[in-house]
């Protein structure tokens, strides 16, 4: 089955033009299979020519999720199969996933844009209320015997005109549900984003407030008009719009969303809780669930301590002591679980509120007061709070809003520890409010694009149970539609297959459960999970339809290369030096975390021996042939963000080279202009002494003409005009030392300003 953003342009239907959405024919070819597993399509006949695979250069996903590239190498991971099919089509070799197949069994991996949106939409903004997504296809009584299209025996169909239009009968047979689906879902995201909205207002307007007061205390005429309420600035929103945007941007703990998915045989189920009930979750596995799998995007610190032990505990007393299968080797000494860290794509202006929140409201000790209170609002745990505040007291940390919320916060690049972190202490806590500007925005296709890194944790245990924990809300697949999924609210794409990792996982096996998986444990399922986010960001889910990180920084380096032979302008090599070095920071940076992740990748391909059978070849979608893949995927990234560091590293150093060449020219240029100067030097001080002397005994002795006044008038006014224009002068080049002088106690902090 083709991937929508891979497919040739196709014209609009008449089904969709009537409804007035605009929604692109192609967007609802690929979106059709899930609104299909609920209402048959209607008028379709058994002789449709599927639809061919795309020219090469372009990918399709297998049917379990999986992608495979025709012509391009061992670039997408390894297939998942799809489930074996009754007696009378066993035989049956699937070689292309076509339309009507795919309708009959409702298992397109790449349909609807954010699985359990449905849900959302009609539940929105309440996070505690639960619906659950179950697979139906198998209710729909149809396999591919009943299509009447054998793959095995049919030749590689061909992308013809009349193919076109036997999609497009297709699609307008189900046109109308899949435009319902999309419009409901676009109301939701427009909702999302008009409160977003909303407290960007407030933020706003602190900022503002904020500004004012930095600029007020910097100016002495401002100061004694706010004195004197000659001219008033900006005022200060009210405590309610802060509180209520502080909370927006920094839920309280017991109000984190927690996304839960269960798999079992032939069924999947997913439905979102908060923090306040994750205690329950890993208590109520259902019987039929094989592995439930419960994420929180939570970043290391107190409340990610206490919710990792407490899982873990609770899965000894339930296993009689037994922790599951040890990653001896992926995980650190004496603790045999697994973490790596995530590099994901937000946005520039939304990361920027982000820290803005938190680092202005925290200056104002009333504000705090008031969320400290609620803090663990909404928590029905039966020993997570106790369990914080001991651990609180233990380490001697702090247990306010703001400490404990500081571990939502995204890394920037040059901030942070990388993999390996150790205890609540670990997590970041942010000095300033300011984002550093990436030279990645520099690619147009990057330009409101921030690079970030987050920390990612896996905990599992022995009764199929599995924890993951992370504040990685961004964009893991770069998509050319990148740029509005950026605009959407973090938790909109949060479960989006086309951006988000985690998303994109639990899509794999929605409709299929664990009957496609080479083990049915919970490590198995561990190791595809934790390869698949090892791998991104990339492009390869999309099939190459936007440019990858390191094609994104070629063109910023030849630029940067470019500038070196341009002509010399004053302060131009300083402005060119700092853009090498930004730029080389970056890519070091990212080089770093790769090179973590292809120790991380070796580490658990040994711990992946001890899950498998030594038995060889191994099937492509076993956990040894998904590491196979990821390290794959990786150290070609690797590879070429090297490269790139080299060639920067060589671009700066003949750019010294270039530079200390005109140096000397110009010296050579300086030394003949100070033999010039040197001369006419020796001319002035030979006669500036007989200038002198010649006009002051030149001047009338007896008294200033025309005045009574003598020459102690005279030199009275002049020294007094002297001396008030050099303090006036020394005053305006002194006047952020007077002004700290005078004001000590007024002035901002370096991390304020």
């Amino acid at each position: 089955m083709t991937d929508r953003n891979e497919r040739p342009p196709l014209s609009r239907s008449d089904s969709n033009q009537n409804d007035g959405d605009a929604i692109e024919l192609e967007r609802v070819v690929f979106e059709t299979a899930d609104s299909a597993a609920h209402t048959p399509p209607q008028n379709v006949d058994d002789n449709i020519s599927p639809l061919s695979s795309p020219p090469i250069g372009s990918g399709r996903r297998s049917s379990g999720g999986g992608r495979t590239r025709e012509g391009s190498g061992n670039n997408f991971p390894p297939p998942i199969p799809e489930r074996e099919e009754t007696e009378d089509t066993e035989d049956t070799e699937e070689t292309e996933d076509t339309l009507p197949s795919r309708v009959a069994r409702g298992s397109d991996a790449s349909s609807t844009p954010s699985p359990g949106w449905e849900r959302r939409a009609s539940t929105a903004p309440s996070m505690v209320a639960r619906t659950r997504q179950t697979s139906q296809s198998s209710q729909l009584g149809l396999t591919r015997a009943e299509t009447g299209i054998s793959h095995a025996s049919s030749p590689a169909p061909v992308a013809t005109h009349d193919t076109l239009l036997d999609f497009n009968r297709v699609v307008a047979a189900d046109g109308a549900s899949t435009s319902d689906s999309l419009r409901e879902r676009r109301e939701y995201v427009r909702e999302q984003m008009d409160e977003m909205a909303h407290h960007k207002v407030t933020l706003d307007e602190l900022r503002s407030f904020k500004d004012h007061e930095k600029v007020r205390w910097q100016s002495i005429h401002k100061t004694l008009a706010s004195k004197f309420g000659i001219r008033r600035g900006p005022s200060m929103p009210s405590d309610e719009k802060i509180i209520s945007m502080a909370q927006y941007y920094y839920p309280p703990r017991g109000m984190v969303r927690v996304d839960v998915c269960d798999f079992g045989p032939e069924r999947a189920e997913h439905f979102q809780t908060t923090l306040g009930d994750i205690q329950q979750q890993w208590e109520t596995k259902p019987d039929w669930a094989t592995v439930r799998w419960i994420h929180a995007p939570l970043g290391i610190g107190l409340v990610h301590s206490s919710v990792e032990d407490l899982f873990l505990n609770d899965g000894k007393r339930r296993c009689n002591g037994k922790r599951g299968y040890e990653f001896k080797h992926g995980g650190r000494a004496g603790w045999p679980y697994i973490e790596c860290e995530v590099l994901n794509i937000r946005s520039q202006e939304y990361f920027q509120d982000y820290r803005d929140a938190m680092l202005l409201l925290r200056r104002y000790p009333h504000i705090t007061e008031k969320l400290d209170p609620t803090v663990f609002k909404g928590d029905k745990n039966q020993d997570l709070k106790s369990d914080i505040e001991w651990r609180a007291d233990h380490v001697n940390g702090p247990m306010g809003y703001w400490d404990l919320a500081a571990s939502d916060m995204p890394w920037q690049l040059d901030e942070g520890l990388g993999a390996g972190l150790h205890g609540p202490h670990a997590g970041l806590k942010p000095l300033s409010r300011k984002v550093t500007p990436q030279l990645l925005s520099r690619n147009p296709f990057f330009k409101h694009a921030q690079i970030v890194r987050d920390p990612f944790r896996a905990f599992h245990r022995a009764d199929g149970c599995l924890l993951t924990m992370s504040p990685a809300a961004g964009i893991n697949y770069l998509d050319k539609n990148m740029n509005d999924y950026l605009k959407e609210p973090p938790h909109c794409r949060f479960d989006n297959e086309h951006t988000s990792a985690i998303g994109n996982v639990w899509k794999e096996f929605s409709n299929t459960g664990t009957d496609t998986w080479h083990k049915k444990t919970v490590e198995w399922f561990m190791v595809y999970l934790m390869t698949e986010i090892e791998a991104t960001p990339n492009n390869i889910r999309q099939g190459y339809n936007a440019p990858s990180m390191q094609d994104a920084y070629q063109p910023v380096v030849q630029d940067l290369k470019r500038r070196r032979y341009e002509t010399f302008k004053k302060n131009e090599s300083i402005k060119l030096v700092r853009d090498y070095n930004s730029c080389m920071d970056e890519i070091s940076s990212i080089v770093n975390i790769l090179e973590h992740k292809v120790s991380f990748l070796d580490r658990l391909k040994k711990d992946c021996a001890g899950l498998e059978s030594t038995a060889r070849p191994l099937p492509p979608h076993s956990a040894t042939a998904r590491v196979d893949w990821a390290r794959t995927a990786v150290s070609d990234n690797l590879r070429m963000m090297r490269g790139l560091l080299d060639d920067l590293q060589g671009s700066l150093s003949a750019l010294f080279q270039l530079r200390t060449i005109e140096q000397n020219e110009l010296a050579i240029v300086a030394d003949s202009q100070n033999k010039a100067i040197l001369v006419f030097s020796i001319t002035t001080v030979i006669f500036l002494p007989l200038s002198f002397f010649t006009s002051y005994f030149g001047m009338n002795l007896q008294g200033i003409v025309g005045t009574s006044h003598g020459q102690g008038f005279f030199w009275t006014v002049t020294a007094s005009f002297a001396f008030v224009i050099v303090a006036t002068a020394a005053i305006l080049a002194f006047r952020k030392q007077v002004y700290a002088y005078l004001w000590g106690n007024q002035r901002l902090t370096d991390e304020e300003q």
